[in-house]
């Protein structure tokens, strides 16, 4: 049992946990389904009437599959997928994808003009965006399902209509779980995906898709006591596979979910391999606030403060006296994100909707670590 057991995952909640602080709080859900269920009441008629079919709609992705998380700043925001359906055979009764796709489209800049509090996003190439400043947005696949001949295809903007099937990834999901601890699993996923969102700043440098995440996860399980020793197994195992791997297979159709080519692919394997090294330090480490240290430099201000986690207090931590006390520089930003003031300073104003960052300005003063 690893010392930092609790700090993840607490069933009592004695303590502050990192799953309390990655989860999404029962008030972001209830507004995100609120409006989602808004939305899909509206437009779902709608295109049915233009097209003169059935619409129907599935939940798919990291809200369907209970992983999703909290967003690590206030410049992000967590997404839900729901998948709309036309339940027909889009090609054979002449239903186009760019066409239908266009159709969606026009039927959400309707509904953004009698929604004050939304936003719809320039067209990506497999769904539609909508979204909900600054908190959440929805992403709205396309697809059409044909009964006769089970099959379903997502509307592309560039390819038409392309095989895809997320029912069928999440029937495997379940399938491959189902002898697992599949709470302590998905807590491993949120765990990871948290750590995906902070080490990658931005998307365009090639984070790990969820998607892919989610299936290495469940393919590299490694069930330990405690969620901290199984994280670190379980990143473990990921690392070395693709130290040697460049893709990862859709379980469903053997296409590649992760993506990732060149500088990306190599940026992925490095900080995996950094990330490996930390859990195997864990692994052989029975000091407690080591431990502590490891996990905190990984999940970063996601992780529990010290002083709330609970965990046993150590005499000697052998790290040296602080001689040079830190000189704090705040960062201020206005509303719209663009930066009013950066200075070293004890006391500064703020209003409600602004934003502040803090680090030490006196870095250099301090041993590397």
């Amino acid at each position: 049992m690893g010392s930092c057991e609790k700090i993840f995952y607490d069933p009592d909640k004695e303590v502050r946990t990192l799953t309390e602080r990655i989860t999404l709080s029962e008030r972001q859900l209830d507004r995100a389904r609120s409006c989602k269920d808004r939305l899909l009441a509206c437009i779902k008629p709608e295109l049915g009437r233009i097209l003169g079919i059935e619409v129907r709609h599935w939940l798919q992705g990291s809200y369907k599959n209970h992983t999703l998380v909290r967003p690590t700043s206030i410049f992000e925001e967590f997404d839900i997928d729901v998948g709309l359906y036309l339940f027909c055979n889009a090609p054979k009764i002449g239903i186009q994808a760019h066409k239908a796709k266009s159709l969606l489209r026009r039927v959400l800049e309707h509904y953004v003009d009698t929604e004050a509090d939304t936003e719809l996003q320039p067209p990506k190439e497999s769904c539609e965006r909508l979204a909900y400043p600054p908190t959440f947005h929805i992403d709205l696949p396309l697809y059409y399902f044909d009964a006769d001949s089970d099959t379903c295809q997502l509307a592309t903007q560039s390819s038409g209509w392309t095989d895809s099937d997320p029912k069928a990834l999440q029937d495997w999901f379940d399938e491959a779980t189902k002898h697992l601890d599949r709470a302590k699993l998905r807590r491993a996923i949120r765990y990871l995906k948290i750590w995906v969102a902070l080490k990658w700043s931005k998307e365009t440098e090639g984070r790990i898709p969820s998607v892919a995440l989610t299936v290495l996860v469940v393919k590299h399980f490694q069930n330990e006591d405690g969620d901290d020793l199984t994280l670190a197994a379980t990143a473990i195992s990921i690392s070395t596979y693709l130290a040697s791997n460049s893709k990862v297979s859709s379980p469903v159709n053997g296409d590649d979910l992760l993506g990732l080519t060149g500088q990306q692919l190599a940026t992925a394997r490095e900080r995996l391999s950094t990330l490996a090294s930390a859990c195997q330090t864990v692994l052989h480490s029975n000091n407690s606030y080591e431990q502590y240290l490891i996990w905190a430099a990984i999940f970063e201000h996601m992780f529990p403060p010290y002083r709330e986690n609970g965990i046993a207090t150590i005499d000697n931590t052998n790290l040296p006296t602080i001689t040079r006390p830190p000189q704090i520089q705040v960062v201020h930003h206005g509303k719209a994100g663009n930066i009013l003031s950066s200075r070293v300073t004890t006391e500064i104003v703020t209003y409600q909707g602004e934003h502040l960052d803090f680090c030490i300005d006196n870095v250099m003063d301090y041993p590397s670590g």
